[in-house]
């Protein structure tokens, strides 16, 4: 299963409470004393303090109490060794809960983006209280665009959490993934759309006409931020998976977009031109430079796995003549790295091979 991101948003701050609200907690002998060790000084209490703390998040509190306690518990969820306790004492869904709060929810959503990143346990009992219903809501009301999107990265490493953004068995299908769509250039969705394309519905449902999702893929998997190009490479693969979508993937832009950065300043003879997409021989220069990233170099080659293991695929990456390519890229890697020398020797062995037409 493709790994999502980690974003760990954690200032570290745990604020002294004022005396003049009703959450009496005493931090006065921990003040002058550096945030993170005033959190751990607490270690042998930690889990009291903890319980006592997670009430005062709930709405039957004044705002600033809740907002006091959430900052604590915002600084608590940056250390790996507490959150369990967290997830114990069920803050989560209080957490969930401030999801479209405007004084609030800046601080709930860094706390759950800490807490969904490595643990399964904060994110089922998010699921428990519809996270991604509420973190759609909010992109659809255009604040905090970023932090909602990064909290669906790492909640949709859940495969229930995939199921309900991409609204399978809803009559409004596809209008989470389109809302999303919008915000393709602004923040971290291609990372959410590789998670779902782990699903066969949500592959299904992201090559969906009306998503138009292939034109930004394709410009992204030339960008000149490698994110951009990691990110589109991982969607594309996983897309690949499916080899009933191939000949939608296989298109002319996809393919010059996806070795068009693979492409180095080698020159190749008239013979290997005159069968290549003309697209790629115009991408030619004794001035090219490869891409220079090793992560990039290594998803293209799974990308191409993908692709000549089905045999209608690898024919026509055949009648395209793609080897020439990979054949410089591979006397480039030799040397270099040899598991990216290895990769492009399997894709090439499909594609040299005597094809026997009952092994298809």
């Amino acid at each position: 299963k493709t790994a999502s991101k980690r974003h760990d948003y954690n200032d570290s701050r745990t604020p002294k409470l004022s005396e003049n609200t009703d959450f009496i907690i005493n931090w006065d002998s921990l003040q002058g004393i550096h945030p993170h060790y005033r959190i751990l000084a607490l270690s042998s209490k930690m889990e009291e303090q903890i319980a006592e703390i997670i009430p005062f998040l709930s709405l039957s509190h004044r705002q600033e109490v809740r907002l006091q306690a959430l900052e604590i518990i915002e600084g608590i969820t940056g250390d790996s060794d507490l959150v369990h306790l967290l997830i114990k004492h069920d803050a989560v869904p209080f957490l969930v809960r401030m999801i479209g709060d405007k004084l609030l929810d800046t601080k709930a959503l860094n706390a759950l983006i800490n807490l969904f990143a490595n643990n399964e346990g904060a994110r089922q009992a998010a699921l428990n209280v519809t996270v991604v219903e509420r973190l759609m809501d909010l992109v659809r009301s255009g604040r905090s665009i970023d932090l909602a999107v990064m909290a669906l990265v790492n909640v949709t490493q859940e495969e229930s959490a995939c199921l309900v953004l991409i609204q399978s068995e809803s009559s409004l299908k596809g209008l989470y993934l389109r809302r999303l769509m919008s915000y393709w250039r602004t923040a971290l969705v291609p990372d959410v759309f590789v998670n779902a394309a782990q699903l066969p519905s949500g592959r299904a449902a992201l090559m969906d006409s009306s998503l138009n999702l292939l034109p930004s893929m394709i410009e992204d998997l030339q960008s000149s931020s490698v994110n951009q190009r990691r990110s589109s490479l991982r969607l594309l693969r996983n897309l690949a998976f499916d080899s009933a979508l191939h000949e939608q993937l296989l298109s002319d832009s996809v393919i010059v977009a996806l070795l068009s950065p693979l492409i180095g300043p080698e020159p190749l003879l008239e013979r290997d031109l005159t069968k290549m997409l003309p697209a790629l021989v115009d991408v030619l220069s004794p001035d090219k430079i490869r891409d220079g990233d090793r992560e990039s170099k290594l998803l293209a080659m799974q990308v191409l796995e993908m692709f000549v293991r089905v045999y209608t695929s690898r024919k026509y990456l055949r009648s395209i003549h793609i080897y020439p390519i990979l054949r410089d890229l591979h006397l480039a890697e030799d040397e270099e790295d040899r598991e990216i020398a290895e990769a492009i020797e399997d894709i090439v062995q499909y594609l040299i091979a005597d094809e026997d037409p009952t092994n298809k």
